[in-house]
C-alpha cells in the first residue's frame, strides 16, 4: 500500500465518529466456537458451563449467548476451560478411575492455559478478576489443607505459576505494584517446590516489570539471577533467551549499546540450541517474535532507528492478527520510528491500524503506548492528518479504560489470598 493510500485511510476512519467494533458479535461467536470445538450439544454445553460457574445454565441461555446476548467475562473463560478439559480427557491414557492429586495439578494447568489463550486475544484487563477468583477459591484452600491423596510439592508450583500469570494480567491492566506483589509471592511459593524452570520464569517476569518501571539496574540483576537459577539443570533455550533479552533491554537503558547487542546475539543463538528437557507446562514460550520485540525496543532506546524498524517489521510478520497485543507492540515501534524520521502522517496510518485491531483488548499497556504516541505527534498538529487522528484518538482512549473501574481498588485480592503460605 502506498503512503498516500494509508493517509486517506486515516482521514476516512478518523471522520467516522460512530465507528465501533461489533464486540457483542465477536463474544457470541467465541461461545459458539467453543461449543463446536468441544463437540457438545447445547444441553451438554450448558451442563458443563453450569458445573464450572456454580450456577444453573439453561439451554436457552446458551443459545442467547451464541446469537445475540453478550456473555459475561466469566462465561467466556468457562467456555475455554470446558474445551481444554475435553481435549485433555480425549487423549489416550488421560482418564483415571479414581481422583488423585495429579488431577488437581492437571486442572490447574488446563485452567492456566485457558486463561493464557484468552489473555492473548482480549488482554489482562478483562481477565484479572477471574484469575484472582480462581486463586482464592481453587488454589488457596489446597495450600492450607494437605491433600490426603499425596502430590508432594506440586501445589506450590501450580500456585506460583498461576500467581505469576495473575501478575502479568495486573501489569496489563496498569497495576504494576500489584504485579510485583504477585511475582514476590510466586517466588516464595516456588521456593517450596524447587522448580528450576518456574523460578527462572518468574524472575524473567520480575525483570520485565523492572524495565517497564525504568529500573534497568534491577532488570539486569533479576535477569542474571534467573540465568543462575538455570545453571544446575539441562539447557532451557527459551528461558535463557528470554532472560538475556530482558538483560539486553536493561543494558540499553543504561546506555551500554555494546553489552546490549552482545546479550541480544546470545539470546538469538540460544533460541537455535536444542532443549535439554521438555518445557514445563507452567512456563510460557519465548520465540523469534518475542526476541524481535525486545530487540526492537533496545534499538529504539539506543537511537538505532533503522535496526529498530527492521526488528519491528519482523514482529509484525511473525505475529498473526489473532495476537493483537503482541502485533501492536511491533506496530507502535514502527510508528515511533516514522515520527523520528519526520513522517507523522504515515505514523498516523499505522496508529489507525492499531486502533482498529485492538478495539477489544482490555490492555492498559496498549493505552499507555497510544498516549506516548499522542505526545510524540503533538508537534505535528498543523498537519490535517495528525489533527484528525488525535481528535479521534482521545475519545477512543477514554472508552478503553472501562476495565480499570472493576479492578480491585486496594490491589490485594489475589496476592492476599496466598499470603502466609511461603
Amino acid at each position: 500500500m502506498m503512503a498516500g493510500e494509508q493517509v486517506s485511510g486515516v482521514v476516512g476512519l478518523s471522520t467516522r465518529r460512530d465507528y465501533r467494533p461489533d464486540v457483542v458479535s465477536l463474544a457470541c461467536a467465541r461461545v459458539a466456537a467453543a461449543r463446536e470445538h468441544a463437540g457438545l450439544s447445547v444441553a451438554g454445553f450448558a451442563a458443563a458451563l453450569g458445573q464450572l460457574l456454580g450456577w444453573p445454565v439453561t439451554e436457552r441461555l446458551v443459545r442467547a449467548w451464541e446469537s445475540a446476548v453478550a456473555p459475561p467475562g466469566q462465561v467466556v473463560i468457562a467456555c475455554e476451560l470446558v474445551t481444554a478439559r475435553i481435549e485433555r480427557e480425549s487423549k489416550p491414557g488421560q482418564r483415571q478411575l479414581a481422583p488423585t492429586a495429579g488431577d488437581d495439578a492437571a486442572a490447574d494447568a488446563a485452567a492456566m492455559q485457558a486463561f493464557r489463550a484468552a489473555d492473548l486475544r482480549v488482554g489482562g484487563g478483562h481477565l484479572y478478576a477471574e484469575v484472582a477468583l480462581y486463586l482464592r477459591t481453587h488454589v488457596a484452600p489446597r495450600l492450607v489443607m494437605p491433600d490426603p491423596r499425596g502430590g508432594g510439592q506440586v501445589i506450590f508450583t501450580s500456585a506460583a505459576a498461576i500467581s505469576e500469570m495473575a501478575g502479568w494480567m495486573a501489569h496489563d491492566a496498569g497495576h504494576d505494584q500489584v504485579a510485583r506483589q504477585h511475582f514476590a509471592r510466586s517466588l516464595d511459593l516456588v521456593s517450596m517446590s524447587g522448580d528450576r524452570q518456574v523460578t527462572a520464569h518468574i524472575l524473567a517476569s520480575a525483570g520485565h516489570i523492572a524495565n517497564h518501571l525504568n529500573e534497568p539496574g534491577e532488570a539486569v540483576r533479576t535477569s542474571r539471577a534467573g540465568l543462575t537459577a538455570l545453571i544446575p539443570g539441562p539447557r532451557d533455550p527459551d528461558l535463557e533467551a528470554r532472560l538475556l533479552a530482558i538483560e539486553a533491554r536493561g543494558l540499553a537503558a543504561l546506555g551500554e549499546p555494546g553489552e546490549s547487542a552482545r546479550c541480544l546475539a546470545r539470546a538469538e543463538k540460544a533460541l537455535e540450541a536444542a532443549r535439554g528437557e521438555p518445557r514445563s507446562e507452567w512456563v510460557s514460550g519465548f520465540d523469534e517474535g518475542s526476541l524481535a520485540s525486545d530487540a526492537a525496543r533496545c534499538m529504539h532506546q539506543l537511537g538505532e532507528l533503522r535496526e529498530a524498524q527492521r526488528q519491528a517489521e519482523r514482529v509484525i510478520a511473525l505475529r498473526p492478527a489473532d495476537r493483537p497485543r503482541s502485533r501492536a507492540f511491533g506496530m507502535f515501534i514502527r510508528a515511533n520510528v516514522l515520527i523520528a524520521q519526520g513522517k507523522p502522517d504515515e505514523a498516523c496510518a499505522v496508529a489507525t491500524e492499531i486502533l482498529s485491531a485492538t478495539g477489544n483488548l482490555g490492555s492498559y499497556i496498549v493505552v499507555e503506548q497510544f498516549r506516548e504516541l499522542r505526545h510524540a505527534l503533538k508537534p505535528y498538529r498543523s498537519s490535517a492528518v495528525v489533527a484528525d487522528f488525535l481528535a479521534h484518538l482521545n475519545p477512543a482512549l477514554r472508552e478503553r479504560l472501562w476495565f480499570r473501574r472493576s479492578f480491585p481498588v486496594d490491589g490485594r485480592t489475589a496476592p492476599h489470598a496466598l499470603n502466609g503460605f511461603s
